[in-house]
C-alpha cells in the first residue's frame, strides 16, 4: 500500500506541475491577450501523468526485487553459520539451488 501511494504521489506531483503550467498560461492570456500553447497540451499532460505513474511503479518493483535478493542472501548467510555450527555440509548458494527456481 505504501508503494502504491508513492506512485500516486509521483503522478500527483507531475499533475501539479501541469496545473501550474496552465495557471501560467492563463496569466499569460490575461496579460498578452493571446494563447501561448497549442491545443494538444491536455493530451501531453495526461500522457505525462500516466508515464510518471508507470515509471514510479517500475522503480518500486525494482526496489522489491533488490530487497528480495538481499533477504535471500542474508538467509543464506544465517543458514551457512547454522550448518557450520552443527557440522553439516553447507547448502548451495541461492543462485545455484535449482529447487528455488
Amino acid at each position: 500500500m505504501k508503494d502504491f501511494l508513492f506512485c500516486w504521489l509521483m503522478s500527483f506531483i507531475v499533475g501539479l506541475l501541469f496545473v501550474a503550467f496552465w495557471i501560467g498560461c492563463w496569466l499569460w492570456v490575461c496579460a498578452m491577450d493571446r494563447w501561448p500553447v497549442e491545443a494538444g497540451t491536455i493530451t501531453v499532460a495526461v500522457i505525462l501523468v500516466v508515464v510518471s505513474f508507470l515509471i514510479a511503479l517500475a522503480v518500486r518493483d525494482r526496489g522489491d526485487e533488490q530487497q528480495e535478493h538481499e533477504d535471500r542472501f542474508l538467509n543464506y548467510q544465517q543458514l551457512c553459520e547454522q550448518r557450520k555450527q552443527e557440522g553439516k555440509p553447507l547448502p548451495l548458494p541461492p543462485m545455484l539451488d535449482r529447487t528455488q527456481w
